[in-house]
């Protein structure tokens, strides 16, 4: 900075914050170290002003090293992988470095050629996959995850589909995230749409796992979140809840690399529903009593209320899940519907 900074009344911290504002973009690279004296740190400083301004921020992480607990909760902070117009990356050694920088680059140039209306509509296509209708009364509940590629474009090709292989391919990766039992067998459908998969036929309606993979990448997993017992149909089972968003939002990534666009698809918009909340209570009741009181209230939960977009490695690091799931259990005791 002091070799284009000439000698003025403004203390160097001042002086750099007014030249965020001159910039294109911020770049930020995070190590182990959060620096010496008192928080803010002069990097958040600049990070908090880049954000005030509006600025695109290119986070990039030092991984493998250890941290101090303030530069932990820095990173926490920047990186969570929420905020639009957030960018963020992984690196190791200087290579790894320059990759993840050039991709961020890339992606904020698309952005900023006319990536704005792919990302509407991506957007809209969440909405519509999320739909709004609800299960009928009695039916198991249902949770769905909706995750839609940003920038779209076709992903799976029709050699993919005629291959056949690709059903098998999901089915894999069900298994192996817990989604279903290691044994689990499912039905396959593959049409010039995309793939779908559906738990066995021997499962009861509503208590089948069912994956769907659109041409665009589009990932749609549909999964039981009832209780157990007679009355399990009435209430929602919040482990099920966090296992099915959590492996839900990270099974996205990992399709994306099956279908060899694992370094193509760099962002994501998504959004759970549980369209029948209305119909059940969050929690074990204690005996067959159940808090019914709210939940009139609550034609159906979407979380986030709004699709919003996630860094694909976010979406591998599961990142977004606890958020997402403490936004469904929020609807239900905002509505008196918990079981306590």
């Amino acid at each position: 900075m002091s070799e284009d900074q000439p000698a003025g009344g403004f203390a160097p911290r001042t002086t750099l914050l007014r030249e965020i504002g001159r910039a294109d973009a911020l770049l930020l690279l995070l190590g182990g170290r959060y620096g010496d004296g008192p928080a803010p740190s002069p990097t958040e400083e600049e990070f908090r002003e880049a954000e005030r301004l509006g600025m695109p921020i290119l986070v990039m992480v030092q991984e493998g090293v250890p941290r101090e607990a303030g530069q932990q909760g820095f990173i926490e902070r920047v990186s969570s992988g929420w905020s639009t117009g957030r960018y963020r990356g992984g690196f190791t050694t200087p290579d790894e470095l320059k990759t993840a920088v050039i991709l961020a680059l890339t992606e904020l140039d698309r952005d900023r050629a006319g990536g704005e209306g792919r990302r509407a509509a991506a957007r809209e296509r969440v909405i519509e996959l999320t739909g709004r209708s609800t299960p009928s009364y009695g039916q198991a509940p249902q949770l769905r995850v909706v995750v839609v590629p940003a920038d779209g474009g076709r992903i799976i090709r029709a050699t993919d589909l005629n291959e056949g292989t690709l059903a098998d391919g999901l089915a894999g990766l069900a298994r192996a995230a817990g989604l279903v039992g290691a044994l689990a067998g499912f039905e396959a459908s593959v049409s010039a749409e995309g793939v779908e998969i559906v738990e066995g036929s021997d499962r009861f309606r509503g208590e089948q796992l069912r994956i769907r993979v659109e041409r665009d990448g589009s990932l749609i997993v549909d999964g039981p979140i009832g209780g157990d017992g007679q009355m399990g149909a009435m209430w929602v089972d919040p482990v099920r809840v966090k296992t099915l968003v959590q492996q839900g939002l990270k099974l996205a990534p990992q399709v994306w690399a099956l279908l060899g666009a694992g370094d193509v698809v760099i962002a994501a918009f998504v959004q759970v529903a549980v369209p029948g909340a209305g119909q059940r209570s969050w929690g074990r009741p204690a005996g067959t009593r159940f808090s019914l009181g709210g939940v009139a209230r609550l034609d159906g939960i979407w979380a986030p209320a709004d699709p919003e977009l996630v860094t694909a490695r976010a979406l591998a690091a599961g990142q977004p899940a606890a958020e997402i799931s403490a936004e469904i259990e929020r609807a239900y005791r905002d509505a008196g519907a918990v079981n306590e």
